[in-house]
């Protein structure tokens, strides 16, 4: 590890609790590091603060492929967190989705149901992840399971026109499942929906439709009706882990170039 401290950007926007959760691990590495910390989500905005700050090195969350080339071209050290897209030859730290949909698959799966589904979007890699966790992992048990798919366009917001048609959808596909059934959201925003949408349409949960969403998001998981159980990733720790393996990067120690998976710290349960 270095000794001295180090002017430390980070790459990483702060709008939903699981960023949140990743800057708090980082946080507290760096403050017992007495590192320097420039936050800014990586947007041109946060390129003009580079060169205007100037740091030793950077931790971000490259959420598209553009945004990869943009962060290797500043030459600097980076390590990559969260994993929504791995930069390539460079460290990273993010969270195994495939053991994600297995802890959520092993809840329900230890209710006795024998029928399960998947609501989330397809075109986001760690959403596809979880999924295919979860069906191998019922599949694997003698379960069934189908998929809702979601438009990535109407995510994360639950008041648009486009998450109306997707609530329209999920309605549909909820009267049409034979129950019980045990399902996997995405993320607990989804879970959240997706318990209001069985009020509406007087299915008890979790006796006729058991729910498990994803991230621990305590808002959405106390605010939801009954409250939600989730998978509890790690995003603390994975910050924390991050700032670690930045500073031994630093002191010259060699890197996989492969990112670190963390597993989810198992399901916390609640009542749905």
């Amino acid at each position: 590890m270095i000794q001295q401290p180090i002017r430390l950007a980070l790459a990483i926007g702060w709008h939903y609790g699981c960023n949140r959760k990743t800057l708090r691990g980082i946080k507290r590495y760096a403050v017992a590091s007495h590192h320097s910390i420039l936050i800014e989500p990586l947007s041109p905005q946060f390129f003009k603060a580079i060169r205007r700050w100037q740091p030793d090195a950077i931790i971000a969350d490259p959420e598209r492929p553009s945004l990869v080339e943009d962060l290797l071209a500043l030459d600097l050290p980076t390590i990559s967190v969260l994993c929504t897209w791995h930069m390539p030859d460079h460290p990273g730290v993010g969270k195994d989705d495939h053991a994600v949909g297995r802890a959520g698959a092993a809840h329900l799966l230890e209710k006795g149901l024998r029928r399960f589904g998947y609501v989330g979007y397809p075109d986001i890699c760690w959403s596809q992840w979880r999924a295919e966790g979860f069906a191998q992992a019922v599949h694997d048990a003698g379960g069934e399971c189908r998929q809702f798919s979601c438009s990535s366009s109407a995510f994360p917001r639950l008041a648009s026109e486009k998450a109306d048609r997707r609530g329209d959808g999920l309605r549909t596909w909820l009267r049409e499942e034979a129950k019980p059934i045990g399902i996997l959201c995405a993320n607990d925003p989804l879970g959240q929906e997706l318990a209001q949408l069985c009020r509406e349409l007087d299915l008890r949960v979790p006796e006729d439709v058991a729910i498990v969403g994803v991230d621990n998001d305590d808002v959405f998981c106390e605010l939801a009706d009954p409250t939600l159980s989730s998978v509890d990733v790690p995003w603390e720790r994975m910050g924390y882990e991050a700032a670690a393996m930045l500073d031994r990067l630093l002191a010259g120690e060699a890197m996989p170039t492969a990112p670190r998976l963390l597993p989810p710290a198992g399901v916390r349960q609640r009542e749905s």
